[in-house]
């Protein structure tokens, strides 16, 4: 593998970590929201 490639894969490799978070941040942040909105129970709630 040359330089750039290791370069190219680490920055693919950390844009993905950076959306994985980001993902799992504005989905936890919704969750009330959500739950309240449909009036779902908490069974309800987990199972989404």
């Amino acid at each position: 593998m040359t330089k750039n490639t290791v370069i190219a894969w680490s920055f693919v490799v950390a844009l993905g970590g950076f959306l994985f978070g980001f993902d799992t941040a504005v989905i936890s942040g919704a969750e009330k929201s959500v739950q309240l909105h449909w009036n779902l129970s908490e069974i309800q709630h987990g199972v989404t």
